[in-house]
């Protein structure tokens, strides 16, 4: 099934310090669990941001940041924006995560990933290209740009396709 893709987010916030030699591959979906949208909402997406923090901050720092501050920030202009769902999974600091990384032979785990679901790809482009949804766009990409490493980042759109959903057995 070919995936639809949006072209619409193509002005980033400047990454602070020195440009990095090679962006960091896109993280993988199955990596974090989410709840899909319900029956019938095929036009569903989801916007997945692997998120690198930026070098002279820790992972603490970050997660804190991104939380306590972008998260509220993000949340009051919600539905201005048009979105329905956000999330963040934030990489926890875990002999797991090394082990696995070591196992499969995966590059160094993003800090955290981001998701935010809007009702179809119209309803994102509406969001982002109405007089209010570039304002806002404007104000995430500042704030982004005071904790997150853009270069070393990643982010994509998709549709997701639910294989488990509750408990196995």
């Amino acid at each position: 099934m070919e995936n639809r893709l949006v072209g619409a987010i193509t002005d980033r916030a400047p990454a602070d310090g020195p440009e990095k030699e090679s962006p960091r591959p896109p993280c993988s979906e199955s990596a974090h669990r989410s709840i899909s949208p319900q029956e019938g909402d095929s036009n569903m997406v989801k916007f997945i941001f692997c998120a690198r923090r930026r070098s002279d901050m820790t992972r603490a720092e970050f997660q804190d940041y991104w939380l306590n501050h972008h998260a509220p920030l993000f949340k009051e202009f919600a539905d201005t924006y048009r979105a329905i769902r956000y999330v963040q999974s934030h990489t926890i600091d875990s002999p797991l995560n090394e082990n696995v990384r070591k196992i499969r032979g995966l590059s160094e785990a993003y800090d955290g990933v981001g998701e935010i679901w809007w009702e179809s790809e119209e309803d994102f482009l509406a969001a982002i290209n109405s007089p209010e949804g570039q304002k806002l766009r404007a104000i995430f990409l500042e704030d982004e740009a005071r904790f997150v490493d853009s270069a070393l980042s990643s982010a994509f759109f998709t549709v997701e396709h639910v294989i488990v959903d509750g408990k196995v057995g």
